[in-house]
């Protein structure tokens, strides 16, 4: 009976070595023994029985090493929050999903339609998880950041770089585990520029719809110094879907300042919106209005989510993909922190990616 009670009582203690072993790929027998106040000799026998059950697990000298990490146990559980109706963010799903594959991770999803409601509810959900991480992107409104902080675990939260509840803590180091994966949309809005004054245009319009990306980007507008002119597109921002066109004042106001004949130096002969959505919108209003494109007008759309939508219009795109696979990643590389530098100590941290330039057939030189 006493060999039972013993053994039951190593069992929880063995999960936890064996899971930390997944973790890390190397545990140590002093270390073990010196965090659970036991013998060696117990971390041993410990060892030995983790050793019988997991066929990658090897024995050296002071420990044990994992030759290849083992796929019937998850390495992690990752819960990932992201909004699953946003054609922006498919990509980005599908890279932490791929992401999660190659790591060994188990993800735990509780994506949502990008409302405020629903992020609260799947962040509470996930929270009565046992989860090791997090993947989400938050609105700006809201209490999703401060919910994220009080998960207590490692996190990374995607294109929302400037999130006002991300500096409403003291600012301590190791104060919270909540690192950011984002593009970095200002210099999005510098290479579409560059792209459209290196093709000779000179008189460009810049439409940018108000969403979370257009600070960034107007950010960027701005600081390129071209010589454009800047105007936001104003959007009614609770509605998701179908995505809205500018208004038509507006759209009628582009078209007038972009068909010939008219004033040379006055007539526009690029325009550069955000989102793609409202260029498709801009193209089918030109086209209509007798305006070749891009004979007489390039359009460059920032965004790219409409590939494969008709026309095919040329675009600043987000590496959305990239920006799942990294957030995923990060977190990884977070929890692996442990035990191999300092885990409460480190700073939290952005990797920004910048966008790409793809060339379709809505951009060409200025005439």
């Amino acid at each position: 009976m006493g060999e039972r009670s013993g053994d039951e009582l190593a069992q929880p203690r063995r999960q936890a070595i064996r899971r930390e072993l997944e973790l890390r790929g190397a545990v140590r027998t002093a270390d073990l023994a010196r965090r659970w106040g036991v013998s060696g000799r117990t971390v041993q026998r410990d060892l030995e029985w983790i050793a019988d059950e997991v066929a990658e697990a090897r024995r050296v000298y002071g420990g044990l090493v994992l030759g290849e990490v083992s796929r019937s146990v998850p390495m992690l559980r990752i819960g990932m929050v992201l909004p699953v109706r946003d054609h922006y963010y498919a990509a980005v799903i599908a890279g932490v999903r791929e992401a999660a594959a190659a790591h060994n991770v188990q993800l735990v999803t509780g994506t949502y339609g990008y409302r405020e409601e629903q992020e609260a509810v799947a962040l509470e959900r996930l929270g009565e998880l046992e989860l090791d991480g997090v993947v989400a992107a938050v609105s700006l409104a809201g209490s999703g950041y401060d919910q994220l902080r009080e998960l207590g675990v490692a996190t990374v939260v995607v294109e929302r770089p400037w999130h006002p509840g991300r500096f409403s803590g003291s600012g301590a180091v190791g104060e919270d585990l909540i690192d950011h994966v984002c593009t970095d949309h200002e210099a999005g809005a510098m290479i579409g520029l560059r792209h459209l004054t290196e093709l000779g245009h000179r008189r460009i319009l810049c439409l940018v719809r108000e969403t979370a990306t257009a600070d960034p980007l107007l950010r960027g507008l701005e600081r390129a110094g071209a010589p454009v002119e800047i105007r936001p597109i104003p959007v009614d921002p609770a509605t998701l879907d179908p995505w809205p066109g500018p208004r038509r004042e507006i759209v009628d106001e582009v078209v007038a300042r972009c068909r010939p004949p008219g004033r040379r130096g006055d007539r526009v002969t690029a325009v550069f919106v955000h989102a793609d959505w409202e260029a498709l919108d801009l193209y089918e209003h030109l086209v209509g209005a007798g305006v070749d494109v891009p004979g007489q007008v390039s359009l460059l759309a920032y965004d790219g989510v409409a590939a494969g939508v008709e026309p095919s219009l040329s675009a600043v795109t987000p590496r959305r993909h990239w920006i799942g696979t990294m957030a995923l990643e990060t977190v990884v590389d977070r929890l692996r922190s442990r035990g191999r530098r300092s885990h409460a100590e480190r700073p939290g941290y952005q990797v920004s990616l910048l966008p790409e330039l793809v060339l379709r057939s809505s951009t060409a030189q200025a005439v």
